[in-house]
């Protein structure tokens, strides 16, 4: 269980989701590693892999939580496209640098 210690909570009208250093900063369920932005992209509001209660159960939360994520994403959808954002920069910059730094003689094609 991830520990709320440092965390703070970016707006008070969303008491259940809290921000520190872990994950760069981004919002993400008091007590828990998983981000606004991990459950607003599985379930989209109905239209994305898992319903609201499918990932509640698959990921051992309240239900209330995944509304609590999805609410404050929307509030906030600046701030979560942001973090989008550096999230795909983050990636973008891993996938530039694995080739670069891969030790000489190892073929990723073998």
């Amino acid at each position: 269980m991830a520990t709320d210690r440092d965390a703070d909570v970016p707006d008070p009208d969303h008491p259940r989701i809290v921000a520190d250093e872990m994950f760069g900063g981004e919002p993400r369920i008091r007590g828990r590693r998983i981000t606004v932005l991990d459950i607003y992209e599985q379930v989209k509001e109905g239209d994305g892999e898992l319903s609201p209660d499918e990932f509640a159960e698959t990921f051992q939360l309240a239900v209330a939580d995944v509304y609590a994520a999805l609410a404050y994403y929307h509030a906030h959808e600046e701030e979560m496209e942001d973090h989008r954002e550096a999230r795909d920069q983050a990636s973008a910059d891993l996938r530039e640098r694995i080739p670069r730094d891969r030790p000489a003689g190892i073929n990723p094609n073998e």
